[in-house]
C-alpha cells in the first residue's frame, strides 16, 4: 500500500569539468510515493535494502505546455541502505538551472524497473 506523494523528482546532471552534456529527450519526471505497508508490495529477491518509496512517471506541465510521459512502464524503487558518509559539495544542472548542493550521507539507492500488470 502506498502513502501520499512525498516528492516530485526532475532529472539532474552532476557538473564535473567542462560544459554539461546534452540532456536526453527520453527522461521522465517522477512522483515518489512512500510505501506505507512494505508487506503489501511484491518484490523480487534479493533486494538491496528495505523498500521505502516507489517512483512513477509523471506528466510535466509548465504553464500551458504539456510534456507527455515517455516511458509509462518505468518505475524506480527506492531502498533504504546502511548510511555511508558522503560529505562534500556537488554542482548540478536541471531544468531550473545550476544548483550547489552539500552532501552528507548516502542513505538510499534506487533501482529502475518495469511495471508488470
Amino acid at each position: 500500500m502506498l502513502g501520499q506523494p512525498a516528492f516530485y523528482l526532475i532529472p539532474a546532471q552532476t557538473i564535473q569539468d567542462g560544459p554539461p552534456a546534452d540532456v536526453p529527450e527520453s527522461l521522465d519526471h517522477f512522483i515518489a510515493f512512500r510505501i506505507a505497508n512494505v508487506d503489501s508490495v511484491a518484490l523480487p529477491e534479493p533486494t538491496p535494502g528495505k523498500p521505502v518509496m516507489v517512483c512513477v512517471p509523471a506528466q510535466q506541465w509548465h504553464h500551458e505546455e504539456h510534456v507527455a510521459i515517455k516511458s509509462a512502464a518505468t518505475v524506480l524503487m527506492v531502498y533504504e541502505v546502511e548510511a555511508k558518509a558522503s560529505e562534500g559539495k556537488v554542482t548540478t544542472i536541471d531544468p531550473l538551472g545550476l544548483n550547489g548542493l552539500t552532501t552528507g550521507q548516502k542513505t538510499s539507492v534506487y533501482v529502475e524497473g518495469e511495471l508488470v500488470q
